[in-house]
């Protein structure tokens, strides 16, 4: 397994996970018949509810905090203000690309609650300790093995796909 391409790795480590073969025309089923050569293994695995919810939340963090800061900005406008609502924007097009497979998105918001965990221990350390606790149960769902599987399963599906660029 070592020299095929990664998304042909991918794709036979999901076959081991999910036991499931690519057909061939000719090979007999377990009913012993011959499988056609339009027969296709499952094209899609289905999105783990973990990332969905998780997903919208960040979206929804992201989209609040962006408003309430925006509401709380005053005249004139300083760089801080405009940094703090750069930051929030983050996490909103985290969420976003989370829900849509994109595996760099998981790694931004952990990023990002890693570093709410560091501004957290300046303010107080009950807070910083409170963050640190989000944190691991965020990267532990995060990274959960089926999540890890869906991650593969996209980032295989999109390396087959043609390039969209002209």
């Amino acid at each position: 397994m070592r020299g095929l391409p990664s998304a042909a790795r991918a794709a036979a480590s999901l076959r081991r996970r999910y036991n499931f073969r690519i057909p061939h025309p000719g090979r007999k089923t377990h009913d012993n018949t011959a499988m056609s050569s339009t027969a296709t293994p499952p094209q899609r695995l289905k999105r783990p509810l973990i990332i969905t919810l998780l997903g919208w939340m960040l979206i929804a963090v992201g989209a609040l905090e962006c408003i309430s800061h925006a509401a709380a900005t005053r005249r004139p406008v300083h760089t801080g203000d405009i940094a703090l609502l750069l930051f929030e924007l983050v996490i909103l097009v985290s969420g976003v690309f989370l829900l849509r497979g994109s595996n760099w998105a998981r790694w931004i918001a952990l990023a990002w609650i890693g570093f709410h965990v560091g501004i957290s221990f300046v303010n107080s350390v009950r807070a910083g300790l409170v963050h640190s606790a989000i944190l691991v149960v965020f990267a532990w769902l995060l990274f959960q093995p089926d999540v890890n599987a869906w991650f593969r399963w996209r980032r295989a599906a999109q390396a087959d796909q043609p390039s969209q660029m002209v």
